[in-house]
């Protein structure tokens, strides 16, 4: 029944039957009883189609995790090398890149410098997901880098 059809049931003066009473009740989707289905659901499938796939999400995982493998190798051998770790020298021997373009030959997740002396950090270029920055810094989506801008490193 439509909601015109329901509401002519309850006029001033009318004395709606139990049975129109249980057609209103009818209408609507109860919370506890009812499931609703997915294309009751205003634009839902659309929005559900401009999410990550599985697949996008393990691909990053993976991509990350081998970064984090990569970069925990690199710091196992450095601390085994027997040479002290001087952060002001590892910045200072940042690769310099001039424009976000020039970036494209660096690995992912390797930090490098701009001719303006930004920190930034080479994202993924094709990376499904955005992290969140870390402390000290944002993320340009449209670059794929992320700048630091103070704090701890």
């Amino acid at each position: 029944m439509t909601r015109a059809q329901l509401k002519a049931f309850f006029t001033r003066g009318s004395k709606p039957t139990s049975g129109q009473f249980a057609s209103w009740i009818d209408s609507f989707w109860h919370k506890d009883e009812d499931s609703i289905p997915i294309n009751k659901v205003a634009n839902l499938s659309t929005t559900l189609a401009g999410k990550v796939s599985n697949e996008d999400l393990q691909n990053e995982a993976t991509t990350r995790a081998t970064a984090d493998e990569d970069l925990q190798m690199q710091i196992d051998d450095l601390a085994n090398s027997g040479v002290s770790f001087d952060m002001t020298n590892y910045i200072a021997n940042a690769p310099l890149y001039d424009n976000e373009a020039a970036a494209v030959s660096l690995a992912d997740y390797r930090l490098y410098k701009t001719s303006t002396g930004e920190l930034r950090y080479k994202l993924p270029a094709e990376a499904p997901v955005t992290p969140e920055p870390p402390t000290g810094g944002e993320v340009d989506n449209e670059l794929n880098t992320f700048t630091f801008l103070g704090g701890e490193i």
